[in-house]
């Protein structure tokens, strides 16, 4: 039944076994990458707010960055290069958001810092969620069923990669034939597929086709 697997040399089988896995995800690619929402109409320019679109783009960590700036537009936090504090300006009344993003700056932080705390993107995804449910409502950012989906296809992808990697790897280590590339193919082919379809993406198709309009 492997015979064929099993006799045909090594470089042979490297060079059809990279064509195949080209192959295979490519296809994956496409329809990882170009979903049902391609032929919905997108909603106007003026239904989303501006954390909408920060949540859209890059989630919680351009939620913060987008609260950041409307803070130091009102004059209320000073930059300095890397640097953020808050000024002495009486505060005014903020949106949840803002206030968050307000209040993590009781001590200066750095630009990086700020963005990559943990504590305040915990915060900020209890008061993002609402917005985020309506992203998916508006078929703008994939929900439940489209990630699910998206993970069907990844696992569709690998299993007949690593199936067939696998049995010839198998073989080969039986046989005492080298293996080392085909071991470094596999890893790189597969590392390379989880991050291309990842299937905890921010946008559906329509998405990023309203985010690019």
């Amino acid at each position: 039944m492997f015979d064929w697997l099993i006799n045909i040399p090594g470089p042979t089988f490297l060079v059809y076994f990279l064509i195949f896995i080209i192959i295979i995800a490519v296809i994956g690619g496409l329809l990882h990458y170009f979903d049902h929402t391609g032929k919905l109409d997108e909603p106007g320019i003026t239904e989303l707010e501006k954390y909408h679109i920060a949540a859209l783009r890059g989630g919680v960590r351009e939620v913060i960055v987008t609260a950041a700036f409307s803070l130091w537009h009102k004059g209320l936090i000073n930059l300095d290069k890397d640097d953020i504090e808050r000024s002495e300006k009486n505060v005014p009344v903020l949106d949840p958001i803002e206030k968050e993003v307000y209040d993590e700056l009781a001590k200066p932080k750095t630009a990086t810092s700020l963005v990559n705390s943990i504590g305040l993107g915990v915060r900020l995804e209890e008061i993002i969620a609402s917005i985020n449910k309506n992203l998916e409502k508006l078929h703008l950012k994939p929900d439940k069923n489209a990630a699910f989906r998206d993970l069907i296809i990844l696992f569709s992808v690998l299993t007949p990669i690593l199936v067939l990697g696998g049995l010839k790897l198998y073989f080969g280590i039986v046989r005492e034939k080298p293996i080392i590339f085909l071991m470094i193919m596999l890893c790189i082919s597969t590392m390379l597929i989880v991050v291309v379809l990842n299937p905890l993406k921010l946008q559906t198709t329509m998405g990023r086709r309203y985010l690019n309009s």
